[in-house]
């Protein structure tokens, strides 16, 4: 009777042990049907691939595990759990697919993104992959990291990317990505990194971005981009680098690019943004580096500037502003080919920390000031095609760690100061094309990294100093339009580099090895040098004549493998070659210092 009054509570333990035994199988049934999806679908997509030029996925196979069964759905040790590029959790689902740099050849049509449900972290970066993105790319609900860059995809980004919002990291740089950027990113909340640079994307930059205020580093620049910056980037409070530079956005920059207080980079050179560089600019005590050059901006440059302390490197070139902004923090100021007037401020003495000081191309005048002497933390000097006048004053030897000086195009006289002997790091020095007079000061010689010297259209007399015979990597020498009078230095091409050779109104350009090989640059001036001293010796004999004219006719046959340059459209080409190469040297730097990649 007692056992039948418990009946009741046992059947109830018998049900409910019943179900939750139930529930535990139908779990790893579960389980193992989505570890058996999983691995299914990365062997259908790397069955799909050409051939890898790896073996990173030769780990890719089922094995079964003390089964006879070949399927992958009925044996829980199908889970790719151990294949390379994979990651599970401790439940065994897939979370993590890193597959990068790995030589893939091929598309993502047959990858089935609704197999991973569990899916946090895609990387498929540094491949050969190419096609469109699908839109089925919107099934990894779960999904933090996305990154396809450096493939060859290529269409619209789909506008389904905006479901994925969990996403804090979204890079598709580096691909043939074409049209807007979708409207429907104001969805990602959570984004922090936003990497679409080096794409063919147009349109406008989207409104919605506004939205997106968790993010820290957006990278859109390299791209076709039109139109006028939004208004709503203001809003981006977190924003620490903004790169939008190499684009075709227009308008005005606005105001509210004030509000961006956590911004250290801000990036838009190259477009054709115009109107004045706003004073709200000031409000960035962040900033780091702001490269606003070679757009259409005019006006005068904000003073609020002045209060940026932490500003490094200000480029400001190829525009049409005005005054010249000197602030103490300054490591780069270029100011280039902007159609600046006046004289330079003797107040530069205070840039101490200046290492990069650029402001040619544009209207300065008035003399070098003396207190340039004091920036001896210069590298490069550029104050080239301007109107200066006065000599080089003498505290320019003070820039002991100074390799390239660049005076030339300006209406600078007197004589080349002797401090120049000061600058031993020197590699390039141009003063051409200007009012120089005076004999050429023997403590060049002392420069012995120098590898171009141009003191071409001066009005330099005197002979050419024979410390130049010092120059051991010398490439080019360039001292034709002036007055020089003597010989030439015997061993003037001593260091076998020698490219580009302008004296009085000979020029030797070096056309290839072989003819490098067929005749030295020393042999040809030794021969000149004979054929001169010949010229003030003593009437020879008939015999010598013949030997003489024999002489100046292999000479003659010799020469007619270079190429002859004096010539004004020659000269001008020169000139355009030498602004090339500081341009490359100019753009190589800018790229060392994190602004040449993106």
């Amino acid at each position: 009777m007692a056992l039948i009054k418990q009946l009741p509570f046992i059947l109830t333990i018998f049900i409910v042990l019943l179900f939750s035994s139930n529930v535990v199988l139908a779990s790893a049934s579960s389980a193992v049907q989505t570890k058996g999806q999983e691995a299914e679908s990365l062997l259908k997509w790397k069955d799909s691939l050409d051939e890898p030029t790896n073996c990173l996925l030769c780990s890719w196979n089922f094995v079964p595990r003390n089964s006879t069964s070949s399927d992958p759905k009925t044996d829980i040790s199908s889970s790719p759990c151990q294949w390379i590029g994979i990651a599970c959790d401790e439940s065994g689902n897939v979370i993590h697919i890193n597959v990068s740099f790995s030589g893939l050849r091929g598309t993502l049509q047959s990858f089935n993104f609704s197999s991973f449900p569990s899916l946090e972290r895609l990387d498929l970066s540094h491949n050969f992959l190419h096609g469109s993105i699908p839109s089925r790319i919107s099934n990894l609900s779960k999904l933090i990291y996305l990154d396809l860059a450096v493939n060859n995809f290529s269409g619209n980004i789909p506008s389904e990317i905006g479901m994925l919002k969990s996403l804090v990291v979204l890079v598709f740089s580096q691909n043939n990505l074409t049209g807007p950027i979708p409207a429907s990113i104001e969805n990602l909340i959570e984004l922090s990194l936003l990497d679409l640079h080096h794409n063919k994307l147009s349109a406008s930059i989207p409104q919605e971005i506004g939205k997106l205020r968790s993010l820290n580093v957006t990278l859109l620049s390299h791209n076709k981009l039109t139109g006028q910056l939004p208004a709503s980037i203001g809003n981006l409070g977190k924003l620490t680098i903004l790169h939008l530079h190499d684009n075709r956005l227009s308008g005005s920059i606005p105001r509210e690019i004030g509000m961006l207080t956590s911004l250290n980079v801000l990036a838009l050179t190259n477009n054709s943004l115009t109107g004045p560089i706003p004073a709200t600019v000031g409000n960035l005590k962040r900033l780091t580096w702001l490269y606003i050059a070679n757009n259409k901006l005019s006006g005068f440059i904000p003073k609020e500037l002045g209060s940026l302390t932490c500003l490094s490197e200000l480029s400001l070139h190829s525009n049409s502003l005005q005054e010249v902004l000197l602030l103490k923090s300054l490591d780069r100021i270029g100011l280039n080919d902007n159609g600046l007037t006046g004289s330079i401020p003797t107040s530069i003495a205070n840039l101490g920390s200046m290492r990069f000081l650029y402001l040619y191309d544009n209207h300065l005048s008035g003399p070098i000031p003396q207190e340039l002497g004091k920036l001896q933390s210069l590298i490069e000097l550029d104050l080239s095609t301007n109107d200066l006048s006065g000599p080089i004053p003498p505290a320019i030897g003070n820039l002991s760690n100074l390799t390239l000086l660049y005076l030339h195009k300006n209406m600078l006289s007197g004589s080349i100061p002797s401090t120049i002997g000061n600058l031993t790091k020197l590699r390039e020095l141009e003063l051409s094309i200007n009012h120089f007079s005076g004999q050429i000061p023997p403590e060049v010689g002392k420069l012995k990294y120098l590898t171009d010297l141009r003191l071409f259209m001066n009005n330099l007399s005197g002979p050419i100093p024979q410390e130049i015979n010092n120059f051991t990597s010398l490439k080019s020498l360039q001292l034709a339009d002036n007055m020089l009078s003597g010989h030439i230095p015997q061993n003037i091409c001593l260091g076998g580099v020698l490219e580009i050779f302008v004296i009085v109104q000979l020029k030797y350009i070096k056309e290839s090895e072989e003819i490098r090989l067929a005749l030295q640059p020393w042999a040809l001036i030794k021969r000149v040098k004979e054929i001169e001293q010949e010229a003030y010796a003593e009437p020879e004999t008939v015999q010598q004549k013949d030997t003489k004219q024999t002489a100046a006719v292999d000479l003659s046959k010799r020469l007619k493998d270079f190429r002859s340059v004096n010539d004004p459209a020659s000269l001008k080409a020169l000139e355009e070659w030498r602004k090339r190469k500081m341009e490359r040297a100019r753009l190589r730097q800018l790229e060392k210092n994190g602004t040449g990649t993106s």
